[in-house]
């Protein structure tokens, strides 16, 4: 019972982060894809969704500004997300994927989860204490986002941050780990947008995120605490 509240705080932040993004589909030109917009919609959503935090954290950051925040991107992912979800399908073939790259993507993002669910561990030596975990402690602690006097790197505007502290608010301290699994799959759905771009099938694409989730530079932090 204890991870539900992270799982909950996470899908209400995709589900309103799709919905904030849906705002910037009429911009996409018409030549994209249904894959296109999708991946795009959530990658904008969430830049959207933390930019947005950030201004109306400079005057007010309690849990209640965060869900009047949050709460109109869920009620517009309600009307977006099935209508887009079966549009991509008719681009991506999800029912017949490669059994091989897809067993290779299952596997991690299983591991992602399941590494997401620790709690963080470590000093203020620990790069994801010192920025990712400690500016957005102190500024629910204060209900605003100013910059924490001990730690230079929350002078910096903080569009993630943001979105971890809204994350802790909601699902406590395990909820920004588990983002691991959000961020991997935006990340996948963006190499897959743009290898069929460049010309591969939707079976090309499952290929594509398989190379993808097995190099270094995509291994979330959530899988290196289990090692």
């Amino acid at each position: 019972m204890r991870f539900l509240p992270a799982i909950f705080a996470n899908v209400i932040l995709v589900a309103s982060a799709l919905g904030i993004g849906s705002l910037l589909r009429p911009l996409f030109p018409e030549k994209f894809s249904e894959i296109d917009r999708f991946a795009l919609t959530l990658l904008g959503g969430l830049g959207l969704l933390g930019t947005i935090l950030f201004g109306v954290g400079q005057f007010w950051f309690s849990r209640s500004a965060i869900v009047l925040v949050l709460l109109p991107g869920v009620l517009l992912s309600v009307v977006m997300f099935p209508r887009a979800l079966g549009k991509c399908r008719t681009v991506f073939p999800v029912g017949s994927p490669p059994i091989l790259p897809m067993a290779i993507i299952s596997s991690v993002l299983i591991v992602t989860a399941i590494g997401g669910f620790a709690e963080p561990i470590g000093d203020m030596n620990s790069d994801a204490i010192a920025y990712h975990y400690h500016g957005p402690k102190v500024w629910l602690r204060e209900a605003v986002i100013r910059p924490v006097p001990d730690e230079v790197l929350t002078s910096f505007p903080s569009v993630v941050e943001t979105q971890f502290a809204a994350l802790m608010s909601f699902g406590g301290q395990r909820a920004p780990g588990l983002f691991s699994f959000a961020s991997l799959v935006a990340l996948l759905l963006i190499a897959a947008s743009l290898s069929m771009r460049l010309g591969l099938d939707g079976r090309g694409a499952w290929w594509v995120m398989a190379l993808c989730a097995t190099m270094p530079a995509f291994v979330p932090r959530s899988i290196r605490r289990i090692y």
